[in-house]
């Protein structure tokens, strides 16, 4: 631990220094936390950026803390929480982590942007009051939380993007602490995840926070069907550990075999997910058993996509065994929004069911961010904030994350496994 930061938190006071010490350990945990989330971008500038870091975090607890040495708990672990939840959901280095830390220090009115200037600088700054903005139309009551972030969607720049994830963090933060809260803002954060965020996750391309706020939803908008489905899937055990790893090895081996570029990610169904298709296919609960889905996005161009997609699902019935009852062709029949793919279910050796999508790229950002996007036509506040905005921000932005977040190595094939959300 940094000889400043120990000093800092340690307490003159022997009744004090008992009463905090939980506070105490929690606040040196969450900064190695950072300090690691922080690390994780390998870059030249990134190592600047974590210095000005480490200066932050010191800056946030002395703003935050009492002439008695006593912290104000909800002041002080607020901007904290919100930083590591955003280096760990995003993964943009130590800059954001740096924002996040600062995000409310103009807004709670704890230092001057004068100031702020001459310990942060110009950037950082910048980013800030771009918060405090966003942050002072939600205090006035004026527009929706949508409208909210239209300061920052206005036009694309990597410095609006962090404040609109920024601002995603703190919808999180809420999201999991919405237990705390009344009945009525429980639902209240329940559409805005509904209305806002679920599609914006989903556009953005976040797929592990769009399966989470999707589960959040039905979670806290209807608890009962929520929980009946929890109960029914722990009662099936249809999870299995390491499952999607050995269902997916084979497939990335034999399309890497006949040269297909090619990105492939498999998941668990979420909550949300099965009860989706329980309602759109009026079933019940024991005729759902496809709870693993895998997607293939390949590269093609639009002459070939067609034989290409059957080419594939050659490759992969040749594999798995195919339940032709379930081969769903919306590449020879688009569905009415533009959708293009095809849709099998396969049996794995396992024994176990698993729906696998076959996209070419064009018809994979068509479905993901085109006239066929889920926000289209199942959302509208996002939609009406989207169709008014530069159509270009959204491909800069999923563009900008994808090149600059950090998760590991990076190569033809990106598998992302999600396991099924349960919040306790």
């Amino acid at each position: 631990m940094e000889p400043k930061l120990a000093k800092l938190l340690t307490y003159t006071n022997d009744i004090i220094r008992t009463q905090k010490e939980v506070e105490r350990k929690v606040i040196l945990k969450s900064y190695r936390t950072l300090y690691q989330l922080g690390s994780w971008q390998p870059c030249s500038k990134n190592k600047d950026y974590l210095k000005l870091m480490k200066k932050a975090f010191r800056f946030t607890l002395q703003v935050y803390q009492e002439p008695n040495y006593e912290f104000i708990s909800g002041s002080v672990f607020h901007p904290i929480e919100i930083a590591i939840i955003t280096a760990d959901k995003f993964r943009l280095g130590a800059k954001s982590i740096v924002c996040a830390l600062l995000h409310d220090i103009l807004k709670d009115k704890k230092v001057t942007e004068l100031t702020l200037r001459k310990e942060f600088g110009a950037e950082i700054t910048s980013i800030v009051v771009g918060l405090t903005k966003v942050a002072g139309i939600t205090a006035t009551g004026s527009g929706n939380e949508c409208s909210n972030l239209r300061y920052a969607l206005a036009h694309f720049s990597p410095d609006n993007l962090l404040i609109v994830l920024i601002k995603f963090a703190e919808y999180l933060r809420k999201m999991y602490k919405i237990e705390q809260f009344s009945r009525e803002k429980q639902i209240r954060l329940a559409d805005e995840a509904y209305g806002i965020y679920i599609p914006l996750a989903h556009n953005l391309g976040l797929d592990s926070i769009y399966l989470e706020l999707q589960d959040l939803y039905l979670k806290f908008k209807h608890r009962i069907v929520y929980d009946a489905i929890l109960k029914k899937i722990r009662a099936t055990k249809t999870t299995k550990e390491g499952f999607l790893e050995r269902f997916i090895k084979p497939v990335c081996t034999i399309l890497k075999k006949e040269g297909i570029q090619f990105t492939l990610k498999g998941r668990t169904k979420s909550i949300a997910s099965i009860c989706n298709k329980i309602k759109e296919r009026d079933l019940p609960f024991e005729a759902i058993y496809d709870f693993y889905a895998v997607r293939i996005v390949f590269d093609s161009d639009m002459g070939h996509e067609y034989s290409s997609c059957w080419g594939i699902y050659e490759l992969i019935t040749n594999l798995y065994e195919p339940k032709i009852s379930h081969l769903r062709d919306w590449v020879s029949y688009p569905r009415d929004t533009g959708y293009e793919a095809l849709h099998i279910t396969v049996m794995s050796p396992e024994g176990q069911w698993v729906e696998v999508q076959i996209r070419a790229k064009r018809m994979h950002n068509n479905a993901e961010h085109g006239n066929a996007a889920h926000w289209k036509y199942k959302s509208n506040s996002l939609g009406k904030e989207f169709e008014k905005m530069d159509g270009r921000w959204l491909e800069r932005a999923r563009d900008f994350l994808s090149k600059n977040s950090y998760e590991g190595e990076q190569n033809q094939i990106s598998i992302s496994v999600n396991k099924i959300y349960v919040n306790e």
